[in-house]
């Protein structure tokens, strides 16, 4: 059973044209309402398009990597030394 709920984030399968395709589109759809078997997505744009929901899945938003929190911790705090060198 597919646990979708209106606001939810969902991404869309759409055709793969070659083997390097990706499955599903990488742009989050939110889901504006559900009527078995089907539901109701729409892009940020305001774009919205009726799919089955057999052809969407959860989105899942992206752990931040760690040198990206260190690389905003550095440019916060002004003209600290960017360079680490394991002390010894």
């Amino acid at each position: 059973m597919n646990d979708v709920q209106s606001g939810d984030k969902e991404l869309v399968q759409q055709q793969q044209n070659n083997k390097v395709s990706l499955p599903y589109n990488p742009e989050p759809y939110t889901v504006i309402s559900k009527q078995e078997p089907e539901v109701t997505v729409k892009l940020k744009e305001g774009v919205t398009y009726s799919r089955s929901i057999a052809h969407i899945k959860k989105y899942h938003e992206p752990l931040v990597r760690l040198s990206e929190v260190k690389s905003e911790e550095n440019s916060d705090s002004g003209d600290q030394d960017t360079t680490s060198e394991p002390s010894t």
